[in-house]
């Protein structure tokens, strides 16, 4: 018998008793039974011996950290069983059918004796096996906790009503790294997808993508999700972190990407992202519900009315309106430095008549007209990074306020993106 154990004797045996109480020691010749038991799981094969011992009264000792007597033991005759992995009772077929960056899935064949189970994570500093949680289970199991992109040893072992180890098995997986986050921006027809990757010596990304909305908000799909709802490779490379990428006219698009790295000619993937949805400005536009006012009265009314009944008909898409309206306020008009010389009042008779404007001219004359139309519209005033004074359009989209400048020329991109910091004018006096 190989190994220091600790011998945990009976005390109905009286083979080790309190300091200080009296101390009745038995014959030589009674034998007693010792079960020996590991106090931390350091192999990989579970032994149990079952030894009679022989009492020897002249060979003990005083343990004052315990408070106990010790006794030593010599064997008379040894009887040994042992269990291994290979046992009746063993958790058979132990596997790890998938991890992500903090969790990893447990599967094995149930035992039918087992009344619950722990987890023993290898800490490798310590060289044992710590306890992680126990669970009640009857055949899979997640762990949950921890670390992406950590390679872990696993101890599984069941426990009947008694408390009794039943069996051990070992496993050894790793976690996939965290999900890249996802940024997508979309003007016009096209968008850009870029992602800051959250895998350790990333050496490549697979972007993915679907021609219609994700339902599924608020975590990473998984790779059967993925599959599942049909996204289809868009790209993928091992150069860059962005994708310039086209979308179709009247098409929302959804994206998600994920990064990997080559380990023994082996790809190792990171989760996927958070998924990302865009449409073109095209499809956002007609998919509004134009409810048509009148903002202007007099003059800047019957211009504004003007215009319009020449440039719209019934037939036109929302985003056909929208997409006329502003080409046609940029064409009309140059910038004219002198302020003294615009009259903020007439902006629609400043641009459309007159010619010449600035670029809260341009702004108010595309607010009455599309406002006339019905598009849910507003002008913030504020200031340009470089700290002069600019006014532009703001346009309601699925429940989010896009940017784009009727002076500048055409464009739509997500507020938070935009170059401009300031408040909201809510009116227009004409």
């Amino acid at each position: 018998m190989t190994g220091i154990f600790k011998r945990i004797l009976s005390a109905a045996s009286a083979f080790a008793v309190a300091a200080g109480t009296a101390l009745s020691l038995p014959s030589a010749n009674i034998e007693a039974d010792a079960y020996y038991v590991w106090s931390d799981i350091e192999v990989e094969e579970e032994v149990v011996e079952e030894e009679t011992f022989v009492f020897d009264p002249n060979n003990f000792v005083f343990d004052s950290g315990t408070g106990v007597y010790v006794y030593t033991v010599k064997p008379s005759k040894t009887t040994k069983t042992t269990s291994t992995k290979s046992s009746k009772n063993t958790v058979k077929k132990l596997t790890c059918t998938a991890t992500t960056g903090t969790t990893a899935d447990l599967q094995w064949k149930s035992n039918s004796k087992a009344k619950y189970y722990k987890a023993y994570m290898y800490v490798a500093s310590q060289n044992k096996y710590g306890l992680w949680e126990k669970f009640y289970a009857t055949g899979s199991h997640t762990l949950t906790g921890l670390s992406p992109d950590t390679s872990y040893k696993f101890c599984l072992r069941a426990f009947n009503s008694n408390d009794k180890v039943l069996s051990t098995e070992y496993i050894s997986f790793s976690t996939t790294a965290g999900a890249p986050k996802l940024v997508v921006s979309s003007s016009g027809t096209s968008c850009t997808v870029s992602w800051r990757s959250a895998q350790k010596d990333a050496s490549g990304y697979e972007l993915y993508y679907l021609n219609k909305e994700y339902r599924t908000w608020g975590s990473s799909p998984t790779a059967a999700d993925i599959k599942k709802n049909g996204f289809a490779l868009l790209k993928t490379s091992d150069k860059t972190a962005s994708e310039p990428v086209g979308i179709k006219n009247d098409r929302q698009r959804t994206f998600v990407v994920r990064t990997y790295k080559v380990k023994d000619g082996k790809k190792i993937y990171s989760d996927f992202s958070v998924p990302k949805q865009t449409m073109s400005t095209e499809a956002y536009v007609n998919a509004l519900t134009l409810k048509p006012t009148a903002v202007v009265r007099g003059e800047e009314y019957e211009l504004t009315q003007k215009y319009i009944n020449k440039w719209i008909t019934a037939d036109m898409s929302n985003y056909e309106k929208f997409d006329k309206i502003l080409t046609e306020v940029n064409a009309h008009g140059s910038y004219q430095n002198d302020i003294t010389k615009i009259n903020g009042n007439r902006n629609v008779w400043q641009i459309m008549e007159k010619g010449e404007g600035q670029c809260a001219t341009w702004a108010f004359c595309c607010y009455a007209m599309m406002e006339y139309v019905g598009f849910d519209i507003r002008v913030p005033r504020g200031v340009r990074t470089s700290g002069q004074q600019h006014f532009w359009c703001q346009i309601q989209l699925n429940g989010k306020w896009y940017d784009f400048d009727p002076h500048i020329g055409y464009g739509l991109s997500e507020n938070e993106d935009n170059q401009y910091r300031g408040y909201i004018i809510q009116e227009y006096f004409g």
